[in-house]
């Protein structure tokens, strides 16, 4: 099941405060427009089929910026069409040249490609990133791990949840999984130590998933190890706690599992930005980077997004 923004997000108790949305336009109006030279990466709009959404970040640069709340995740106004990432904590300013220097590289570049990510998602450019493969098969072998090593389950249970896994990761990309769409997973998986067997099997005891919910439950399902059998979504956030670094990382990890254009980020800056090189994601991105497929998914990343960066 698509979730369109991260502030849909059931797992955390957000809420679109619609003062911070009228600071938001209330800044686009005044400011936006005098300040758009000075932007430290400008951005291209955001085009869907239907509507498309102007980039807006944030730096502080000006007072009305001042009187808007920080936010830690991209915000979707489609009524307005605009989406707006808050870069304030990662920048110092020089108030009396209203320029604003990075002082955290690796956060902003993490954040900006989350951003670029977020934008192409919220006008429905799924096919677009559901194209990259490796942050795909890094999803369900970082699901698997962390719930194998936190119950002590077998090899053979690690396997399947990760064929759980990656079904999960691919019902993110539609609201009707469907046998295509299981027919492409397969023909993915089929490069890996996944059968076409073992993906029918698993996917014969799970269905589709659609929620975190439902892959809690499924987790029972393929597995039929007791040890997961009453697994639920508090226990799948506490497997996955501490499992990223950085700003937000609490939030951004949990946000992770059911917002594919927030993984993909991850997975970049894992293999792209040594802040994030102890984290678990890291590792398991480091377990799949082999034959220089870490390489040719930051190529194909760099393929989708280069159009909307102008700077």
């Amino acid at each position: 099941m698509i979730l369109q923004e991260p502030t849909e997000f059931r797992g955390l108790r957000f809420t679109r405060n619609p003062a911070l949305f009228n600071e938001i336009e209330r800044y686009i109006i005044s400011d936006y427009a005098y300040l758009q030279d000075r932007q430290l990466v400008r951005l291209n709009d955001f085009v869907g089929d239907h509507f498309k959404l102007k980039p807006i970040a944030l730096y502080g640069l000006t007072d009305a910026e001042k009187d808007i709340p920080s936010f830690a995740h991209p915000l979707v106004n489609k009524k307005s069409n605009w989406i707006a990432l808050d870069l304030r904590q990662m920048v110092s300013i020089n108030q009396e040249q209203a320029q604003a220097t990075v002082r955290n590289d690796s956060e902003f570049q993490f954040a900006l490609q989350r951003f670029v990510l977020s934008g192409m998602w919220a006008v429905g450019k799924y096919e677009a990133v559901y194209g990259l493969r490796f942050p795909h098969l890094v999803f369900g072998d970082w699901l698997a791990s962390n719930i194998t090593r936190k119950f002590g389950l077998t090899m053979g249970d690690e396997v399947r949840l990760a064929v759980l896994g990656h079904i999960f990761y691919a019902c993110q990309f539609t609201n009707d999984f469907n046998e295509d769409d299981l027919a492409k997973l397969k023909l993915r998986l089929a490069a890996e130590i996944y059968t076409e067997a073992l993906v029918d099997d698993v996917y014969e005891a799970c269905g589709k998933v659609d929620t975190i919910e439902e892959f809690c439950a499924a987790c029972y399902k393929v597995t039929n190890n007791i040890r997961v059998k009453d697994f639920d979504v508090a226990g799948l956030f506490s497997v996955v706690a501490g499992n990223w670094y950085g700003i937000n990382a609490g939030e951004i990890g949990l946000i992770s599992l059911a917002h594919p254009p927030t993984w993909v980020a991850m997975v970049f800056a894992s293999l792209t930005q040594r802040s994030f090189k102890s984290s678990y994601v890291t590792k398991r991105v480091d377990g799949r980077n082999k034959r220089g497929v870490g390489d040719e998914f930051l190529k194909e990343l760099t393929h989708i997004t280069s159009s909307y960066k102008v700077n």
